[in-house]
Order: structure tokens, then C-alpha cells, then sequence
């Protein structure tokens, strides 16, 4: 993230706000078109960050539904889990 964002590896004023604005939870707002999270359980902070924006998404009136992966990780690699491909 710290390459694509083009910031340094500590964290300072420039780097905390390059962070906050790459954040989709803050561009949400009424009105926006119905969403899909799809993520696995094992998908690092995702887990933790879905609940958030989905409440987030829900209180402005938007459309939201959220799709857990049971063992997946961060990413569709091809359909990819800890039990071996599946079909999507």
C-alpha cells in the first residue's frame, strides 16, 4: 500500500491523510449504487473493516451485502480457498 500510495514507511502527517483518503469508507455517501463485499475470513483486516462500512453504507441508505468466504484469504485467486479451487 505504501509503494502504491507513493508514501513513506513512517508514519507522519502526509502519510496519515494519503491513508485516509485512499479509504473507501470515506467517500461513502446517499445515493451511492448497491454494493458487494465478497472477502475471506482469513482476509487480514478485511474481516474487521467489512462491519464498518457496511454500517456505514446502511445509516446513509445505501444497498449493501456482504459475502464471507469461509477460510479464504485477501484477494480471488481464481477461486482459490484453503480447501483448494472452487468454482464461483
Amino acid at each position: 500500500m505504501r509503494d502504491f500510495l507513493g508514501i513513506a514507511p513512517e508514519l507522519n502527517a502526509k502519510s496519515i491523510k494519503a491513508l485516509h483518503d485512499a479509504s473507501p469508507i470515506v467517500y461513502v455517501a446517499a445515493g451511492m449504487p448497491p454494493y458487494l463485499l465478497i472477502h475471506g475470513t482469513k482476509g487480514g483486516k478485511v474481516p474487521d473493516q467489512s462491519p464498518k462500512m457496511c454500517e456505514k453504507m446502511k445509516a446513509a441508505g445505501n444497498l449493501l451485502d456482504v459475502f464471507t468466504i469461509e477460510g479464504g484469504g485477501h484477494g480471488i485467486r481464481r477461486g482459490e480457498t484453503s480447501r483448494g479451487p472452487q468454482k464461483l
